[in-house]
């Protein structure tokens, strides 16, 4: 009796997990299907645009908005760049690093922390774990090194060479990139983590355009 009891208290629990997942895991496939018919169609979609903007908008608003547009295109692809540049530069540091003391899983666990690493700050921690938990696992001795190796990259990265590539690709500085990432996870969570530093940068770029011309 008590263990069907118990089986019943944890149905609905199992329930809303799996509702969960799957609500997740639709998300996804539908935003893949999306951003797929998006760009199959981007020519269309940029026409209508533009129409619906001449229509709307004077020649000069126009202009402006062109500008904006533009400014975040090329800053936000310096981003991504910037990004897929530091992740790589961590995966080859983690696999050294790690192969030097023979810590096992060396390519499987570095790789894994290279893809994270693309999301800001806390794309290292979410690679890490698994790799943590691995190690308990397999070869518990090895996991207080290991912690302690992944601290010291993970402070390598989030304090020199993140804000460095990132500020260098899109003109923010060090500390910028810090205060963005910090600010903006910490009013959106993730998202704001993600596009902290080119928002950032956009308006950080337009501002100066307006105070150059001001001067002027």
């Amino acid at each position: 009796n008590n263990i069907l009891e118990e089986l019943t208290e944890e149905i609905p629990n199992l329930t809303t997990q799996a509702s969960s997942f799957l609500s997740g895991a639709t998300d996804v496939i539908f935003a893949i299907f999306i951003s797929i018919y998006l760009l199959a169609s981007k020519e269309k979609r940029y026409s209508q645009i533009m129409k619906f903007r001449t229509a709307i908008f004077s020649d000069k608003v126009n202009q402006q908005i062109t500008k904006i547009c533009t400014t975040a295109n090329n800053l936000f692809g310096k981003f991504v760049k910037g990004r897929l540049l530091d992740s790589l530069l961590v995966g080859v540091l983690t696999y050294i690093v790690i192969s030097i003391f023979q810590i096992p899983f060396s390519l499987l666990i570095a790789s894994s922390i290279a893809v994270w690493n693309l999301i800001p700050t806390i794309g290292f921690l979410i690679g890490f774990i698994p790799a943590a938990i691995l190690l308990l696992f397999t070869d518990a001795p090895l996991l207080i090194p290991f912690i302690l190796i992944m601290f010291v990259i993970y402070q390598i990265d989030s304090n020199i060479i993140s804000p460095r590539i990132v500020g260098y690709n899109t003109g923010v500085g060090p500390l910028c990139v810090i205060i963005a990432i910090c600010t903006m996870g910490a009013l959106f969570g993730i998202v704001g983590m993600i596009i902290a530093v080119p928002l950032f940068a956009t308006l950080f770029d337009l501002a100066n355009d307006i105070i150059h011309k001001r001067l002027q």
